[in-house]
This record gives structure tokens, sequence and C-alpha cells, in this order.
């Protein structure tokens, strides 16, 4: 097993709830890139969007991803951008194992509450965001490892990642 491992995957794939159970199984750290971008700009991530743009916010991504390589192993959770950019996908198979959760469009929004999706600000409309996955398949695709997540329990994706895994 390389030092970290990544979760990759679109708006509710289940990046972080995965992520914080598989961490616990491993006794490894979790870290939810969301999560530190918030506290590092000091505001929602739909704020530095409207306030600062995508551009300063996905540098910070990289930047954070960067980080990384120097610190102790971890679970790192991503987010749903973070593999449409070339080196954020190279700077994560440098250091760790980059593992898809795979999940089909029309489950995502069956996961996430209105509160959930005011969060997110590229989910506009629906189309928009089908027209998103469509856009982000082929950087999603560019993994160490896929798994199907859609009608499975966080239990069983963490099974199953921890059977490739060993």
């Amino acid at each position: 097993m390389k030092t970290h491992i990544f979760l990759t995957g679109f708006m509710g794939s289940g990046k972080t709830t995965v992520g914080k159970k598989l961490a616990k199984e491993l006794a490894l750290p979790f870290l939810d890139m969301d999560d530190a971008l918030v506290q590092q700009f000091g505001m929602s991530i739909a704020d530095v969007f409207k306030k600062l743009g995508e551009t300063v916010f996905r540098k910070a991504e990289t930047q954070l991803i960067a980080s990384l390589s120097d610190q102790q192993p971890s679970v790192i959770g991503t987010g749903g951008g973070v593999p449409v950019l070339d080196k954020n996908r190279y700077l994560m198979r440098q250091s760790g194992t980059i593992i898809y959760l795979n999940i089909h469009i029309a489950d995502t929004k069956k996961r996430m509450t209105n509160d959930d999706i005011k969060k997110r600000p590229l989910w506009k409309n629906e189309r928009d965001v089908c027209a998103l996955f469509e856009q982000r398949k082929d950087a999603y695709a560019d993994h160490d490892f896929k798994v199907d997540v859609s009608n499975r329990s966080p239990e069983a994706i963490v099974k199953t990642i921890i059977q490739h895994l060993m």
C-alpha cells in the first residue's frame, strides 16, 4: 500500500462517509479536502466560488494535495473536481493510491439532502449536473481501483477497498 489513499468520485458518491469508515478500519487519520479548504479560506466553498472564483479554489486544492506528500499516511476524501486537473492526478499518484467511487448519476441526487445540494456551487440544475458528470468521466477513469457504490452500504464499500489494498 502506498502512503495515502485518495478517494475520488462525483458529488454524492460517498467520499466523506466511506473515507471516515475506511480510515477507522485502517487506523489512519481522515482528511476531507473540502473541510480543510473551508477552514483555510474561512468561508464556505460556495462563498469561495462566488467571491474568489473557481480558479482560486482549484489552485488551493492542488496546493493542498502537494503538501500531503510529506505527511503521515492517511485516507483523503477529495473534492469532486480534484481529478479533473492532470497535475492533481499526478500528485495523488506520486504519494498514494487513487480509488474511484463510481456512482450512477441517478443515484447521486437520491443520496443528497437539499442542504447538501445548496453547499455545492456547481449544482445548478439536473441537466447541468449531468453535463458536469459527463465532462469528468475521463478524469475519474484515471484511477488505481474502481468501486461501484450505487446501492451498496458504506460498510460493504470499505470491505471491498480493504480487500483490494491487502
